[in-house]
């Protein structure tokens, strides 16, 4: 997928397509890694599942496509701490190599949670974190 398609889809530009396989490619390489990612962007295709996520025990991120899967023991490994969860009864009953939840596959990469909870509704609005390196030369600007 090209970059525009990417971000068509996940609203996230990368500044490199492919990331260095080992360290010594990284050290070479002399483009520094770029992310830019928009926010609360309208995107065209958004998947919206009235459900509430399943989030990982230990870390609490959410499922998504890069978890690993045990069907027969009805578990998925968080890929960030490696901590097995298992699947709540809605899903185990149901969940088989060919009927995926929608946050499992890679073509819904991003998706929206409707989910309706009084108590969601005083939570206060989202606060955003813009980290800016400013670290370069001024050289090299």
């Amino acid at each position: 997928m090209d970059f525009f398609g990417i971000e068509s889809q996940d609203a996230v530009r990368l500044s490199w397509n492919v990331l260095p396989p080992n360290k010594l490619a990284l050290v070479r390489a002399h483009i520094p890694l770029g992310v830019l990612y928009t926010p609360m962007k309208d995107l065209e295709n958004l998947t919206m599942v009235e459900y509430k996520p399943l989030l990982c025990s230990k870390c609490q991120a959410y499922i998504n496509p890069h978890c690993k899967l045990d069907f027969n023991a009805k578990l998925w490994l968080c890929p960030f701490c490696y901590q097995k969860n298992s699947f709540p009864k809605e899903y185990a009953q149901n969940i088989s190599p060919q009927n995926l939840p929608a946050e499992i596959m890679e073509e819904y990469s991003t998706i929206e949670y409707l989910v309706i909870n009084p108590n969601l509704q005083k939570l206060p609005p989202p606060i955003y974190l813009f980290v800016i390196d400013t670290c370069i030369p001024k050289e090299e600007l």
